[in-house]
């Protein structure tokens, strides 16, 4: 995924003097007791990415929520 993410990213960049992109793919996983007894196990997933362009005076960015 993250190779296709890159080829993309490279092929609509356009000349400007600085430009980033992060991608965030994290899993999580919540244990808990309440009571001596095991409440349901929680499962979180989250991606986004947040690019940063800068080119003369000017900066920019966007992400996804």
């Amino acid at each position: 995924m993250y190779s296709k993410v890159e080829q993309i990213f490279h092929s609509v960049l356009t000349a400007v003097d600085f430009c980033s992109l992060r991608l965030v793919d994290e899993r999580g996983e919540n244990l808990a007791v309440r009571q001596n007894v095991l409440e349901p196990v929680g499962r979180s997933s989250d991606t986004g990415v947040m690019v940063t362009v800068i080119d003369g005076d000017g900066l920019g960015y966007g992400a996804t929520s």
